[in-house]
């Protein structure tokens, strides 16, 4: 994986989804490749500052159940 196929990724997701979940993913993606990094699992923390794209999300209305 590198900073390409991941941002790919994170492109790919944000088509389906919203914006908010996008941002979700990407932080508990980047959580572990931090931790990756930081114990010298991974050379380069390829999660660094993406563009994070995606939809608007759904009316607090349709939120939740009634």
């Amino acid at each position: 994986m590198n900073k390409t196929s991941y941002q790919q990724f994170i492109n790919w997701y944000g088509s389906n989804h919203a914006k908010t979940s996008v941002e979700k993913v990407h932080v508990h993606a980047h959580t572990a490749i931090k931790a990756a990094y930081e114990d010298n699992y991974i050379e380069k923390d390829f999660t660094l500052r993406p563009a994070l794209s995606g939809g608007a999300s759904k009316p607090d209305a349709l939120k939740y159940l009634e």
